[in-house]
């Protein structure tokens, strides 16, 4: 049961991942918007420019933003006895969302949040004008997501109840991160004119940045966990018959009781045309 349980969350992993890289896609797309709205705005001779990290910096980025909340996410499902993962679903469902959601907000946020520190201070060497700093109440905002997420993951194990309750609280922590995301965007895209440059600056340099997220976890997340999968799928002795193709072992023991019942049904029960033979 244990190895079809981690399967279970394998695949939901895998599916996380995928959802990730399309909102890293969506991320892309909206820093794209953003530095293409201040073009217009400014024209050609203040366009946003485009400032690209050094490679030591884009190593930091992907070590400390995608790399380390990957690796943190698998040691504490792997490894904590009172993680999500270690239960099924049904009784746990609640610890099992908040971790996931605390990956795709550390993965979406982390590489970004990173990435306008070291903006910022390259603006400052080049003397260029800093982008502003995220308005404090998004930052309350973001806090409170955080404690709505840890309070579902706390809600004590239980009945449907307290799944239920769980499951809500960390939802709701879900939802606020990305209405933080969204009023950031929109305050990005409404700002007044003298900090168009510096958020379009900032906006077209976070592309690149998201883009190698996005390859990291294609390159490396989708294989790791399909290398998990199959290691779980040969491991589970009830699943998994052997490399050649075939029915499963379930399957083919039911299958012989299939046969076995019908065989056993059809000799006590012969057609009529065969009795009226032996009759004869």
């Amino acid at each position: 049961l244990e190895n079809g349980r981690r399967l279970e969350f394998t695949v939901l992993a895998k599916a996380i991942v995928s959802v990730l890289g399309f909102l890293l896609l969506a991320a892309m797309l909206a820093c794209s918007v953003v530095a293409l709205r201040w073009r217009l705005t400014l024209g050609s001779h203040a366009a946003p420019l485009l400032l690209l990290p050094s490679w030591r910096d884009m190593v930091r980025f992907v070590l400390l933003g995608v790399v380390a909340p990957f690796v943190v996410f698998v040691l504490w499902t792997r490894l904590l006895p009172f993680s999500g993962h270690a239960y099924s679903p049904q009784y746990a469902w609640h610890r099992t969302l908040a971790e996931l959601l605390t990956l795709a907000s550390a993965l979406l946020l982390l590489p970004a949040w990173l990435a306008a520190r070291s903006f910022r201070r390259r603006c400052l060497e080049l003397d260029l004008a800093p982008p502003p700093s995220l308005p404090k109440v998004l930052r309350w905002w973001l806090i409170l997501a955080g404690t709505l997420v840890i309070a579902g993951f706390l809600v004590p194990l239980g009945g449907a109840r307290s799944v239920q309750i769980g499951t809500a609280l960390a939802g709701a922590g879900g939802v606020w991160v990305a209405a933080t995301v969204l009023c950031t965007i929109v305050l990005a895209l409404l700002a007044s004119r003298p900090k168009g440059r510096a958020l379009g600056t900032l906006s077209r340099s976070l592309i690149p940045v998201l883009a190698l997220a996005t390859l990291v976890l294609s390159v490396a997340g989708h294989p790791i966990l399909r290398a998990q999968e199959r290691h779980l799928l040969r491991t589970d002795e009830i699943l998994w018959v052997g490399d050649e193709p075939g029915l499963t072992r379930i399957e083919n023991e039911l299958t012989q009781r299939l046969r076995k019942a019908t065989l056993k049904a059809m000799a006590e029960n012969p057609p009529p045309n065969r009795q009226a033979q032996e009759g004869r």
